[in-house]
């Protein structure tokens, strides 16, 4: 749980190697100086592909 936001989040190693597919497979872009991410068009074929 993030203390901020109230909100679950995944963290740690788990969640850097997730996070380092996502961008190499190009599913995510992070937001220049931000730590948004916006998951692009191919991001939401493939994460619904990958959810269903």
């Amino acid at each position: 749980m993030d203390w901020s936001e109230r909100r679950c989040h995944m963290a740690g190693q788990l969640g850097m190697a997730l996070l380092q597919v996502m961008l190499a497979q190009d599913l995510v872009r992070q937001r220049p100086g931000s730590r948004v991410l916006n998951v692009t068009a191919h991001g939401e074929r493939e994460l619904a592909r990958w959810l269903t």
